[in-house]
């Protein structure tokens, strides 16, 4: 990985960890969401996938993690 795409994928990391919890361990989820997204970006480059449906999975993917954990532990979403 080139630095710069090094440096994005650290300020996304760290924007992450800052933003208001909506449920436990959601600052690890949206920074793996982030990891997630960076990779299918990189692998779109050398095999032209449907990134838009593989983002689109990430993003449904965290939505279920925190919708389930919300309504197990009764904290707003």
């Amino acid at each position: 990985m080139a630095f710069r795409d090094e440096k994005i994928v650290d300020v996304l990391r760290d924007e992450a960890r800052k933003m208001d919890p909506r449920c436990e361990g959601y600052a690890e989820l949206i920074a793996d969401a982030v990891d997630n997204v960076i990779r299918f970006e990189r692998a779109h480059i050398f095999r032209k996938s449907n990134i838009v449906q593989e983002i689109s999975d990430v993003i449904e993917g965290v939505a279920r993690v925190i919708d389930t954990k919300t309504s197990e532990t009764g904290e707003p979403s």
